[in-house]
């Protein structure tokens, strides 16, 4: 009896994921750019209350919606996205999975004029899965190296954020 009860509640959870992703895959047609990149930053700020499985299907709703725009808006849209589903696998440790999504956004985002910050955090983003995932402080220092190379008008947040993985390797 108490095997049919977890069964019940387990099916019921699947389907409310199910019913949840689904609502916000219609309600994401009608969206514009702006509110897009907004449940993009919401997502990304809710990761732990919203749960892994949904937010990769809403990140994954928001890639196949975002080729409605304009290039660099789809582009954009898709290198924040990409960057994210990066950031969900990085997390639980699924670092080969993190570093595909990372190189994909990097991708979009190369093809973006004039968006260093989200270049810089995929470049830090690929530095730390080097460094903690594949344990490989040479290939980090080459990408934080290349963001200080390149990239020479960063805000304090992103330089501090920069020496901190620069002190870990070393």
């Amino acid at each position: 009896m108490k095997n049919i009860k977890i069964s019940t509640y387990f099916i019921c959870f699947l389907c409310a994921n199910l019913f949840y992703s689904t609502l916000y895959a219609d309600q994401y047609e009608e969206m514009s750019f702006a509110e897009l990149e907004c449940r993009i930053i919401h997502t990304e700020e809710h990761l732990n209350s919203i749960g892994r499985a949904n937010s990769v299907m809403l990140i994954e709703n928001i890639i196949d919606i975002s080729t409605k725009f304009n290039t660099q808006q789809e582009y954009y849209l898709k290198g924040y996205s990409y960057n994210l589903l990066g950031k969900i696998h990085f997390l639980n440790k699924e670092y080969k999975k993190a570093l595909k999504e990372y190189k994909i956004a990097e991708l979009f985002i190369k093809e973006l004029e004039g968006d260093s910050e989200l270049i810089i955090d995929v470049n830090n983003n690929i530095a730390l899965v080097y460094l903690e995932g594949f344990n490989k402080p040479a290939r980090a220092l080459k990408r934080i190296k290349h963001i200080h190379e390149n990239y020479k008008n960063l805000n304090n947040d992103y330089k501090h954020s920069l020496e901190l993985n620069l002190a870990n390797i070393y």
